[in-house]
C-alpha cells in the first residue's frame, strides 16, 4: 500500500507540473490573442482613414479634370496652349529629377552583421 500511496504522489505531482504548464501556455496565448486584436484594431482604424483620404483625393482629382476640360474646350486656344505648356514642363522637371535622383542617389550595399 505505500508503494500504492507513493505512485499517486508521484502522479500528482506530476498533474500538478503539468497543469502549471498549461495555465502558462494559456496565458501566453491570451498575451498573444490581445496583441493581435489591438493590432487589428489599429490597422482597421489606418484603413479607415487611408480610405478617406482616398475618397478626398479622387474627388480633387475629378474636380481637376473636369477645370481642365472646360479649361481645354473653351473658344481661346490660348488657355488648351498653357495646359499643354504646364503638363509639358511639369513632365520634364519630373524626368529631370528622376534621373538626378538615380545618379546621385545609388544605394550602397551594406553588409549583414
Amino acid at each position: 500500500d505505500l508503494e500504492g500511496t507513493a505512485r499517486r504522489e508521484t502522479m500528482e505531482q506530476q498533474n500538478d507540473a503539468r497543469i502549471s504548464d498549461l495555465e502558462s501556455k494559456v496565458s501566453q496565448l491570451k498575451d498573444i490573442t490581445r496583441g493581435i486584436h489591438k493590432e487589428t484594431k489599429e490597422s482597421l482604424g489606418l484603413m479607415d482613414a487611408l480610405s478617406n483620404n482616398f475618397d478626398k483625393a479622387g474627388a480633387m482629382m475629378k474636380s481637376t479634370v473636369s477645370h481642365l476640360t472646360k479649361m481645354t474646350q473653351q473658344k481661346n486656344g490660348r488657355s488648351g496652349l498653357m495646359v499643354g505648356g504646364f503638363v509639358t514642363v511639369f513632365l520634364l522637371l519630373y524626368f529631370l529629377s528622376s534621373m538626378r535622383g538615380s545618379a546621385v542617389g545609388s544605394p550602397e550595399v551594406v553588409a549583414p552583421l
